[in-house]
């Protein structure tokens, strides 16, 4: 038991494995494995709370038996595995595990793959013995089954049905199985026609009036998997594999509930941006790095960029999909069939991607645009852009030149104009003085300054009330000075060319800083990092910041506040200087840019940001 009656997950399950003889260890391994174990089975229907280096949990005792199940497996060979399932469910699914147990010699399965997928989908999935099961129930385990698991796992649980076990079957039915390579499969990226015409099929308003989409999504589980999995593919190159291993992000009421209220019209633009902004924190809490390459240390964390403007589209889709989702589901299902594609989104997207949604060229094509392939151009303009801009255009699929001319407009895929450059930067959540003057010395305009007047007004409408009006303006006058000092010095002798190269490269993400909360002009120059004995990037002159800057800068100004509160007068003075020199003016910064960049931009999503890292401070200082 630790903290506010919560219990240390690692901590926890490093006992329990001694008990049980487990070869379960507390290594980044280990705890990798224990995560995703808690996320497959969705935390058990608890919150999970990332703190003081362990995972807080409400209850250990709910799901101590499947715990102590599974560390007694891990590590363990497939029929080594497959005998503790039955011994655990044996009394529970007697019939059916004898049934198991008796095939599995009768046919010399033991250790083989499919028979230990088939065992472990069998367990997870029925409620009684199988023997009681009507037949309508059988076919809804084979088509559940069918949906997820290789066509040899499925014959063999075809086989397992049909095995006389006390001289009865469990069912006379045979299953035929469709092949899942009849057809050779296209696996060239999608052309950028194609990618664009999924893209306003998936996120445009209007193309889901016409095409019901929203009724199809609540009425089938199917619809709703197949639009989740598709909007996916514009956030990141997702492989099928990583799509299980995703966090699930909560909903805000029961699943019948969610699908009754986005079908009335009830659930609101902010139930739907929560639950996307859920997700990117549960992805930023705890990154993973692709399952195929998962066992290579240098691999990059799989990398999901949501766009400012889609936050409610994908809050909508992610709501519907996750609304059937059940104890043990992955993230969405990735099966799909030329006819779910048809018969959801219209014969005419399915014509122009010849039947089919697939990862792989879906993934090619998400990859190609930020030009994944080997060219040296700077980052160009990703997917998620696509489906930001077939969002908020009027096209339809036989005509999508209003959406494709944007990046076609210099023949490259560059997107250089200016106005895409601050597009992508909003998008991205991209922050700061920095920003704000490469683009006035690239366009060549006069990007006016806010007065002194709206400076105050946006931060003193976020809470940020430990100081006078006059020190937040000569605040962000000093830092608006200083970044003007330091782009000047770093862009000096450079021609417009090369400031329009750094300035897409920052607007695109490809300007990596020590920190993931951050960019950084000097990479975005191709320059190398000045401060070398820094371990991070907060206050460094270089840094540029994001939206999860602003959550972080956010969350330690409130601490900070709350411990001023109490502190002796000498320590009062050293917290005031760090808010003052530190947080506030990275604050004041971020606030003051975004109209300079931004001035048609809806703040609302910015004070959100803001607010959420208040919140998540206050939660934070409320535990013991």
């Amino acid at each position: 038991m630790g903290s506010n009656n919560k219990y240390a997950l690692y901590r926890e399950v490093i006992n329990t494995a001694k008990e049980c003889c487990s070869l379960y260890r507390d290594t980044i391994p280990g705890r990798d494995s224990l995560l995703e174990f808690m996320d497959m089975n969705g935390w058990f229907g608890m919150t999970p709370e990332f703190r003081d280096g362990d995972v807080w949990v409400d209850s250990m005792s709910q799901f101590r038996p499947q715990l102590i199940l599974w560390l007694k497996a891990y590590k363990k060979s497939r029929e080594e595995k497959i005998g503790l399932m039955l011994d655990a469910y044996k009394e529970t699914y007697p019939d059916t595990c004898g049934r198991l147990n008796a095939f599995f010699e009768a046919n010399q399965l033991s250790g083989t793959p499919s028979a230990y997928k088939m065992t472990d989908f069998i367990l997870s999935s029925i409620t009684r013995d199988m023997i009681l099961y009507s037949q309508e129930e059988l076919d809804a385990i084979i088509e559940a089954g069918n949906k997820e698991m290789d066509l040899t796992v499925m014959k063999l649980l075809n086989s397992f049905l049909d095995f006389s076990y006390e001289g009865n079957p469990i069912s006379h039915w045979s299953y035929t199985f469709e092949s899942r390579q009849t057809v050779p499969q296209n696996r060239a990226a999608y052309t950028l026609n194609q990618f664009a015409a999924i893209s306003y099929a998936v996120f445009d308003q209007r193309y889901w009036d016409v095409h019901d989409l929203i009724a199809k999504a609540c009425s089938r589980r199917r619809f709703a998997d197949l639009w989740l999995f598709t909007a996916m593919h514009f956030m990141g190159a997702v492989r099928k594999g990583d799509f299980s291993r995703l966090p699930i992000p909560s909903l805000p009421y029961d699943g019948d509930e969610v699908r009754r209220k986005i079908l009335a019209g009830e659930y609101t633009a902010q139930e739907a941006q929560d639950v996307t902004d859920d997700l990117i924190f549960r992805i930023r809490m705890r990154p993973k790095r692709p399952h195929k390459s998962s066992k290579h240390r240098s691999i990059a964390d799989l990398k999901i960029q949501i766009p400012f403007s889609l936050r409610e589209t994908l809050g909508i889709i992610l709501s519907v999909s996750l609304s059937y989702r059940e104890e043990g589901d992955p993230f969405v299902g990735t099966e799909s069939d030329p006819r779910d594609v048809t018969d959801f989104f219209g014969k005419e997207l399915a014509e122009a991607v010849n039947g089919k949604i697939l990862s792989r060229r879906a993934n090619k094509s998400y990859l190609q645009g930020i030009d994944a392939e080997g060219n040296n151009e700077p980052g160009r303009p990703k997917g998620y852009m696509l489906a930001s801009l077939a969002r908020s255009h009027k096209c339809s699929i036989g005509g999508l030149s209003d959406v494709t001319q944007v990046y076609l407009k210099d023949a490259a895929f560059t997107g250089y104009t200016p106005e895409f450059i601050l597009m992508e930067m909003y998008e991205r959540g991209i922050f700061g003085f920095i920003p704000v003057l490469l683009l006035k010395m690239y366009a060549g305009e006069d990007f006016k300054r806010i007065g002194v007047t709206d400076q105050t007004r946006l931060i003193k409408e976020i809470g940020l009330s430990a100081f006078q009006l006059e020190e937040i303006t000569e605040t962000v006058t000093r830092s608006y000075s200083r970044a003007g000092e330091v782009v000047a010095a770093v862009m000096e002798g450079k021609d417009r060319n090369h400031i329009g190269k750094v300035i897409q490269r920052i607007a695109a993400g490809a300007a990596p800083a020590k920190s993931d909360k951050f960019l950084c002009l000097m990479t975005a120059a191709d320059l190398g990092c000045p401060e070398r004995s820094r371990s991070g990037c907060f206050g460094c002159r270089y840094e540029i910041y994001t939206k999860t800057s602003m959550q972080m800068l956010m969350n330690n100004y409130a601490k900070l506040c709350e411990r001023m509160k109490s502190a002796a007068p000498e320590e009062k003075n050293r917290i005031r200087n760090i808010l003052k020199e530190g947080v506030l003016s990275g604050i004041s910064e971020m606030m003051s840019s975004v109209q300079m960049l931004y001035p048609d931009a809806d703040m609302e999503p910015i004070y959100q940001i803001a607010e959420r890292g208040l919140k998540n401070a206050d939660s934070d200082n409320g535990r013991k």
